[in-house]
């Protein structure tokens, strides 16, 4: 066995996050059969036979004896192999669906897609895709603005309006996007202050 073969036969081996088997079981219906199995197997005192496919069609003592297939137990087997085989398929096919749901609502929740709360006629900052100190300048604000929201397309992008009532010309992705909340004024928190 070279090197590639090790190393395809391991993958067989590992239970994966998301089928939470591993290949070798969805592909046999069975665990594998390792080296150090075969070797424990030998060393323990349990060496006997199971001939249990077999029927012994002489009963008597001599040294030939005559065994015949028994075709009922094979396909008591192989029925049984056939059934945990589609109920272990049914079972990864249900952790993959719930890992691809994880997944999605993972990548919805990086991307800012999780029920956006933006609508029509809201402030929102804009992110600055292109800061002029972006080769390490850390005083820059990471967002401009603010601006209107104008339309919201079902393809997550938007057109907005900004302070001066001019539409832009570039449609803006929502997820490039946050909420505005002015600030109060000095008379509001001087109000609350007393």
């Amino acid at each position: 066995m070279d090197g590639q073969d090790v190393l395809s036969h391991c993958y067989l081996l590992i239970v994966h996050r998301s089928t939470k088997m591993t290949p070798f079981f969805l592909m046999y219906g069975r665990q594998p059969t390792l080296p150090v199995d075969v070797s424990n197997l030998l060393d323990s005192d349990d060496t006997t036979d199971d001939n249990s496919n077999f029927i012994n069609e002489d009963n008597s003592n001599s040294d030939e004896e005559i065994w015949e297939f028994n075709e009922d137990e094979v396909m008591k087997v192989m029925e049984g192999m056939v059934k945990i085989k589609e109920k272990a398929h049914d079972a990864a096919h249900n952790n993959i669906k719930l890992a691809q749901a994880t997944q999605k609502q993972q990548y919805d929740k990086r991307q800012g897609l999780t029920g956006s709360s933006l609508a029509e006629g809201q402030q929102v900052l804009l992110k600055d895709m292109y800061r002029k100190d972006r080769k390490g300048g850390k005083t820059a604000l990471p967002f401009k603005g603010p601006y209107v929201i104008i339309k919201i397309y079902d393809n997550q992008v938007c057109t907005l309006k900004n302070e001066k009532g001019e539409i832009l010309k570039m449609k803006q992705n929502i997820s490039n996007l946050k909420p505005f909340f002015a600030p109060p004024k000095e008379d509001e928190s001087l109000e609350e202050g007393n």
